[in-house]
């Protein structure tokens, strides 16, 4: 069973190293889905 997982944040910039290991481990180690949403008005972009 996969879970969706959604992480928002204003305060932390779109590759911060702590947040986005936590949501790239949750794909690869849990078959989970995760997003990661940033409030830096840079657009979107979907990392596998």
């Amino acid at each position: 069973m996969s879970i969706k997982i959604t992480h928002l944040t204003s305060a932390h910039p779109k590759y911060d190293t702590r947040i986005f290991k936590i949501c790239s481990s949750l794909v690869a180690n849990k078959n989970h889905e995760a997003s990661l949403v940033v409030a830096d008005s840079k657009g979107d972009e979907v990392k596998k």
